[in-house]
């Protein structure tokens, strides 16, 4: 975790204080949740997650917006955990199943006479729609629910080091398979993005580019 990892205190910076020889070995679970935290590097996704945490907060901050949320959606929304990326694949999958109704829920609370309130959900609602946002959502997702079933694998006790290695290999090669063939696999992403964009009647445009560098 990253308690253990930390430079100023933590067990790994501390430990070879006292034996030189000691060597850091994550399990394979930790292993794959520090090789998903490194797409935190990513501005997009990292911009996306950002977004996500600003929609839980603004309806867990207030009652009154969290009776509309349950009111439409049923339910609340799922936090991201900070660390545990494995984890927050229930938060990020929500953005590409509920955004619908997320998006409702702001419609409403934006024609409040609370402009606190009001403001902040037209912000958020413009975020949520964003093209940027929902690529590197749905990117996203794809990734997690790719990883998640090996996550779960890895931290069962009974597993066995053949097993976990050969599960560790199986992923690998299916995400370079992807990397590979990246362009036939985003069609299938993108078709989805496609979809959700209909509903939220959202036009994606292609970014306005500079025509002559000015500097």
């Amino acid at each position: 975790c990253s308690v253990m990892v930390s430079e100023l205190k933590g067990a790994v910076q501390e430990i070879p204080k006292y034996a030189r020889n000691a060597l850091r070995t994550p399990c394979f679970s930790h292993k794959l949740n520090l090789s998903l935290s490194k797409s935190n590097q990513v501005i997009s996704i990292r911009n996306a997650i950002g977004t996500m945490k600003s929609c839980v907060t603004f309806f867990d901050d207030s009652p009154k917006r969290n009776t509309v949320l349950k009111t439409k959606l049923g339910h609340q929304l799922s936090g991201l955990c900070e660390t545990r990326w494995i984890e927050r694949h229930d938060g990020v999958l929500q953005y590409t199943v509920d955004l619908p109704k997320v998006i409702e829920c702001l419609d409403e609370i934006s024609e409040w006479a609370d402009t606190s309130s009001s403001s902040m959900a037209v912000q958020l609602r413009a975020a949520l729609t964003d093209p940027f946002f929902l690529v590197a959502v749905f990117c996203l997702s794809d990734v997690l629910a790719t990883t998640l079933p090996v996550s779960k694998l890895l931290q069962k006790s009974s597993l066995t080091l053949d097993v976990a290695t050969s599960e560790i290999s199986n992923l690998v090669s299916v995400l370079s398979s992807r990397r590979e063939n990246n362009v036939e696999h985003f069609k299938g992403i993108w078709k989805k993005i496609e979809d959700m964009t209909k509903i939220l009647d959202v036009v994606i445009r292609i970014s306005r580019r500079c025509i002559r560098q000015g500097f």
